[in-house]
């Protein structure tokens, strides 16, 4: 403070300075401040409000002449902040000891977003600093908690009987590596805990709800017996909140028959016994749980609305199939699971939305695996159009299995191709993230989707952050074009079969909680940018960035030695348009083509094919033909 010869010598000596801060208060409550109503005192009101406490703030601050300002680069003026960051921790300290205010101290949280510009910076350290050591906020057992110990449910889960709190605690200690205990609560009376995040407060929030129930700490804690009331509590929850309705329809909330527990989509209600003609049953309320629902009609209705249905043949399929389609298919269960789809298909008893879904639906491979119906081709037993069973020995085609005695090849054919199984090279149209496309679309693609800049996700950048379902499309197969070989047929029958025109550059993106849209960009165009799946003349698959297009002259030229696009069709205008192949050779490129046949005809002795002379030839000619449009840099490179 003594160097500083901007502070008058009085302050610099000073062995003490006063600092007070003031809420307003109306009929016992505590009103914070607004920005403009925050103003900076020095025992007389300034004009300064850019800091936006929500309290007033006194101390013999600096000022200019017209106390419009405080000096920005004075110390005095650094330290009294530091001091009042410090302070206004204690003093929270002490109203939350009081029982008139202490549910109300958080109303006095500076926000951290002033402009206060150097000073506020200050002021804001020491107050995280402080608020990492002092305990300020009250908890359910009567004690006070510093912030990063302490623990928020915005639920109020913890707070129910059948919901014990040691098991949140011991979700959130796993979850976090962390070592709470029951008295790191903050009680539920105290107002506005969300201004604690700045604070690195630890959160119980909707967001973790789903993660909580399908843990084993939930159901070492929450027996059968206890599961009416949760659902009971949830019912009342999603009375008026559109948020939790739609959050609860695919969260696995209710015990089923076994002890497992299931979303209410996936149940039905134990009311018959319900046996389908292939032997299979429905997944069924577990009885401590019907016996309690059946007493309460008002929860009853609720769970019917929420997808919870009577035992059937349309249970069945909407429950254990259509609700569960990752987990339906078994290569104990694929026949005859397969055969109910396929017998109900012929019936027309599957809609446009079962179909999509089924896309999704593990089928037996000619391999003995199983693969999704988007991921797999027809074996040539089925007639495709296109037989690829032997050209590409590597792809995951139906097996024939099956097909039973007096069944058609044509129905089934039929059928697996309403399930999204390939038979040709074509557009498909998925839907999905990246938690559900997984060897088909790689994770950049949704990465990229989600980070696109958007007024949506300049406005909610959380909700942004991946497991977002997009509507796109994809070229079948392209996933194996990575591959040289199958590259070359893939490119061929693209380009054969395929009008570029088709091709749509966006996708739609879902996100939010209520289904909310944004155009993305879509995967093919993107992976035409982004993935190395272009055939070259060179052996190898690049991207279309480092890939020349094979006009005959660039194939003359460049012949095996620049990557020239291995493909019988030439590229179009109008596919050029979508995929960026290079165009134009450069002079780097002519130097690369002579250096390399310059070393052949050293490692052979000379010259051995006349094509080589010619692509010399016709590499001097280009030369001659672009000299003088060379810069001066280029030019000098010829010379060397």
């Amino acid at each position: 403070m003594a160097q500083d010869e901007k502070t008058p010598k009085k302050l610099q000596v000073a062995q003490q300075a006063e600092l007070s801060f003031a809420a307003r208060v109306g009929k016992g409550k505590i009103k914070p401040l607004a920005a403009n109503e925050s103003l900076i005192y020095t025992y007389l009101p300034t004009k300064v409000r850019k800091f936006g406490f929500p309290f007033l703030l006194n101390s013999s601050f600096l000022t200019n002449a017209g106390r419009e300002e405080l000096h920005d680069d004075r110390k005095w003026n650094e330290w009294l902040m530091e001091q009042a960051g410090e302070k206004i921790i204690e003093w929270l300290a002490l109203l939350a000891n009081t029982e008139a205010y202490s549910d109300q101290v958080l109303l006095l949280l500076p926000s951290g977003n002033s402009t206060g510009g150097n000073l506020a910076n200050h002021f804001h350290q020491a107050f995280q600093q402080r608020a990492g050591h002092v305990a300020f906020i009250p908890g359910r057992n009567g004690k006070l908690l510093k912030a990063n110990e302490t623990l928020v449910d915005t639920t109020g889960l913890s707070e129910e009987a059948f919901i014990s709190p040691e098991a949140v605690v011991a979700y959130f200690n796993n979850i976090q590596g962390a070592a709470f205990d029951e008295g790191a609560f903050i009680r539920t009376s105290v107002r506005e805990p969300h201004r604690l995040e700045r604070l690195h407060a630890h959160f119980f929030e909707l967001d973790d709800f789903e993660a909580f129930v399908t843990s084993e700490v939930f159901r070492m804690y929450h027996a059968p017996e206890q599961n009416y009331k949760l659902i009971k509590y949830l019912q009342s929850q999603a009375r008026n909140s559109p948020e939790w309705t739609h959050r609860l329809r695919s969260i696995p909330f209710i015990y089923a028959k076994g002890k497992k527990l299931h979303p209410p989509g996936a149940l039905c209600f134990p009311t018959m016994e319900y046996e389908n003609e292939f032997g299979e049953g429905v997944t069924l309320l577990h009885k401590a749980v019907y016996e309690a629902v059946e007493k309460d009609i008002e929860v009853r209705q609720w769970l019917e609305e929420m997808g919870v249905k009577e035992p059937s043949d349309e249970a069945y399929l909407e429950n254990e199939i259509i609700g569960n389609i990752g987990n339906c298919i078994t290569p104990a269960n694929y026949k005859k699971v397969t055969r109910f789809l396929f017998e109900k298909g012929k019936k027309g008893e599957l809609s446009f939305r079962h179909y999509k879904v089924l896309h999704g639906l593990l089928l037996m491979t000619t391999d003995g695996s199983m693969a999704a119906a988007q991921n797999c081709f027809l074996s040539d037993q089925y007639e495709p159009l296109l037989k690829l069973e032997k050209v590409h020995r590597s792809g995951r085609y139906v097996t024939s299995g099956y097909i039973e005695h007096g069944d058609l090849v044509s129905e089934w054919k039929s059928f697996f191709l309403r399930i999204g199984v390939g038979e040709n090279i074509s557009i498909v149209a998925l839907v999905g993230s990246e938690h559900t496309t997984g060897g088909l679309v790689p994770r950049a693609y949704f990465d990229a989707a989600n980070a696109e800049d958007n007024a949506s996700r300049r406005a909610y950048p959380h909700l942004f952050r991946g497991g977002n379902w997009i509507d796109f499309s994809k070229i079948s197969f392209s996933e194996h074009a990575t591959k040289h070989e199958f590259a070359m047929l893939f490119w061929e029958q693209v380009l054969r079969n395929i009008d570029s025109r088709s091709i749509a550059t966006t996708a739609i993106l879902e996100w939010g909680h209520f289904h909310s849209k944004e155009r993305v960009q879509n995967y093919i165009p993107w992976s035409f940018r982004h993935e190395a799946i272009f055939p070259t003349s060179t052996g190898e698959c690049l991207m279309a960035s480092q890939v020349f297009v094979n006009q005959p002259e660039i194939v003359e030229i460049g012949g095996e030695i620049l990557p020239v696009i291995s493909c019988k069709e030439v590229i179009t205008d109008n596919w050029l348009k979508l995929i960026p192949l290079r165009t134009k050779l450069e002079l780097e490129d002519y130097l690369k083509v002579l250096g390399q046949l310059a070393k052949q005809a050293v490692a052979e002795d000379g010259f051995r094919r006349k094509s080589e002379r010619k692509q010399i030839g016709l590499v001097y000619d280009k030369l001659a033909k672009e000299l003088l449009g060379y810069s001066p840099d280029k030019r000098e490179a010829l010379r060397v």
